[in-house]
């Protein structure tokens, strides 16, 4: 299941953003919402837990008090947040305010987009198959990342010599994996993070026994 995340922090917009989501999506898909969390450390684990592959966010996440009072960022703080923890993720801002839209636009050009909230709800058949294609795409990369992954593994369970550049770009995609979300099919980052390390144990005594049988 991918699912797609709302984040506002007025219940009733919420709540009527959620609806036109849902009645757009395809069999496959859902949709979760939730009022800004207090801390922008929170987004990675929640995107992980629950499997989203792209938010739809507001700008103004500080007008309303929650529980524990009103968080103390905006959207494009979150936006700011995720493009240094998840550059690649795929964010979609959503405003009630037209000077918002033309603000964001200017500042920040890695959005996936910025629209106006009437028009998403006027043309929502329109914008949720974008979003999809960009959580499609998301997850793709994902699946690319991790079989490369895979390789370097099996490479170095057998001997071969590694480049620089190949143990760098390694390193990386398990830097990313520690904070991404599981690709379909896996419950958890855990799980995933202990499928590669039995991939990497299964070829190691691959190797042990290809050694064995070459000294026989």
């Amino acid at each position: 299941m991918s699912v797609i995340g709302i984040v506002d922090d007025r219940d009733d917009v919420r709540a009527i953003m959620l609806d036109n989501v849902r009645l757009a999506l395809p069999d496959g898909w859902e949709a979760i919402d939730i009022s800004p969390w207090n801390s922008l450390d929170n987004y990675p684990s929640w995107i992980s837990q629950e499997e989203i592959v792209a938010l739809i966010i507001d700008e103004r996440l500080n007008e309303v008090a929650n529980a524990s009072g009103a968080v103390d960022y905006e959207g494009h703080d979150l936006v700011d947040y995720m493009r240094q923890h998840m550059p690649e993720f795929p964010i979609f801002v959503v405003t009630s305010y037209k000077e918002d839209a033309l603000e964001l636009g200017e500042r920040f050009k890695d959005v996936e987009d910025i629209i106006e909230r009437n028009q998403f709800y006027e043309r929502s058949s329109d914008y949720i198959p974008r979003i999809i294609r960009a959580g499609q795409r998301y997850l793709q990369t994902f699946e690319r990342e991790l079989a490369e992954l895979g390789d370097f593994a099996k490479k170095s369970a057998i001997g071969e010599d590694s480049s620089t550049e190949e143990h760098e770009r390694a390193k990386a995609i398990q830097t990313k994996i520690e904070t991404a979300f599981p690709i379909e099919n896996i419950a958890s980052r855990g799980e995933l993070l202990s499928q590669m390390e039995q991939l990497i144990a299964e070829l190691e005594t691959l190797k042990t026994d290809i050694e064995q049988q070459a000294k026989r």
